[in-house]
């Protein structure tokens, strides 16, 4: 029923979804962009803990890492880019192609396995992902000019959907691949080179392991 799993969410309807990347491939490869990624949906409609329906949202993206659902659409971080794929109406079909919402998570030649993941809704309403030190880039929306772009080399980014605004708010962790808030707010990531439990602190820049602080 899933296959390649590498990110999940659960909507306001308590449906699972399930990011499936296929397009991750060996070193040598890299990506292998002649396939496809998907989108399923998993519901339990009677409550006794089994799915009675399983749909595919959509097998249309490439370097899928992560997936919420909000405001009226699914929000997808496919690397350089964060995908939005609107569904206003609810039926599980998406109701156009995808708009691109920002750009600029760059894909490393190298070390190609901690580019940007982790997308999840705040209690401040921002979505929030992370991003690898060996994966820097320059975030904004389309078209942004390179002066006024946001840099990351490895650390928190949020993006606010009303205000269409993007914000770095860490520098230092290198790879924090999980992260939660706890009862006032504030949020703890976790990180695995240098030290292994964090405060984020909005605009903090912890101490670096091996690369130049943004």
């Amino acid at each position: 029923d899933v296959q390649n799993p590498i990110a999940l969410a659960w909507d306001a309807h308590g449906r699972l979804w399930i990011a499936e990347n296929y397009t991750y491939a060996e070193r040598a490869l890299k990506f292998d962009l002649r396939l496809r990624d998907r989108l399923l949906i998993f519901a339990d409609t009677d409550g006794d803990g089994h799915f009675d329906s399983r749909k595919v949202f959509t097998d249309e993206v490439q370097r899928l890492t992560s997936v919420e659902v909000g405001h009226g659409g699914i929000w997808a971080l496919c690397p350089p880019q964060l995908l939005f794929i609107p569904d206003k109406n609810g039926d599980d079909l998406p109701d156009g192609p995808a708009e691109v919402v920002l750009d600029g998570f760059t894909v490393p030649t190298d070390n190609y396995h901690n580019f940007a993941n982790g997308l999840r809704w705040g209690p401040d309403g921002w979505l929030y992902g992370r991003c690898g030190a060996s994966a820097p880039g320059k975030i904004g929306p389309p078209g942004t000019p390179d002066a006024a772009r946001q840099p990351i080399h490895g650390g928190i980014w949020r993006y606010h959907p009303l205000r269409r605004t993007v914000e770095v708010l860490t520098a230092g962790p290198m790879n924090s691949w999980g992260y939660d808030w706890n009862e006032h707010g504030e949020l703890f990531c976790v990180n695995t080179v240098n030290g292994h439990l964090w405060h984020v602190i909005p605009g903090a820049h912890y101490r670096v392991a091996h690369t130049l602080d943004p």
